[in-house]
């Protein structure tokens, strides 16, 4: 004689099993999860310089005598932010003053002068600015140079005289000309 096994406490274990199991462990529940990270990188790895960009007079004169006049601009600035051991010079140039009638009063010496003034440096730098009364406005001209001693961020700021010799005689008009900042 064969002895069967009562169906009845089989299909309840095996019920009672299946659902510990899915109660336990769920087959739909997350048991990871995933977070996107994101970090933005940007490169402010330039060298720039920022100048005044209002107009500047120099002043007024007549022409009966040879005069000279100046002003001082608002300031120049240099931003280093290479991250390097390495220095850079600052450059200034500006062309003849003209009236546009054909008149002219010459930028090259000794009629003009630009003098850096003190060069206030940030950084891990060494600067020299122009010893006064500085160079004349034409030709293009070195006027701040920096060393630097380590890598990193540095800058540095000057508020410059900007001066020029207007001969006696010199036909009456607005003369102006452009000065132009570089630096590499």
């Amino acid at each position: 004689m064969r002895l069967r096994a009562p169906r009845a406490v089989v299909v309840p274990l095996v019920t009672a099993a299946v659902v510990c199991l899915s109660t336990v462990f769920p087959a739909d529940a997350d048991t990871t999860g995933n977070t996107p990270l994101t970090v933005q990188v940007t490169s402010n790895s330039a060298l720039s310089i920022t100048v005044p960009t209002g107009n500047v007079t120099l002043g007024t004169v007549d022409n009966t005598a040879a005069r000279r006049v100046s002003a001082t601009l608002a300031a120049v600035t240099v931003n280093d932010n290479r991250n390097v051991a390495s220095g850079w010079t600052a450059f200034m140039h500006a062309n003849d003053f003209g009236d546009g009638a054909g008149h002219f009063i010459p930028a090259s010496s000794p009629n003009s002068n630009y003098d850096t003034g003190g060069v206030t440096p940030t950084g891990n730098i060494s600067v020299v600015g122009t010893t006064p009364p500085g160079p004349p406005l034409y030709p293009d001209t070195a006027v701040v140079t920096a060393t630097a001693t380590v890598a990193g961020i540095n800058s540095a700021t000057w508020t410059p005289t900007i001066g020029l010799n207007v001969p006696a005689g010199q036909a009456p008009g607005t003369y102006t000309s452009t000065l132009v900042h570089t630096v590499i």
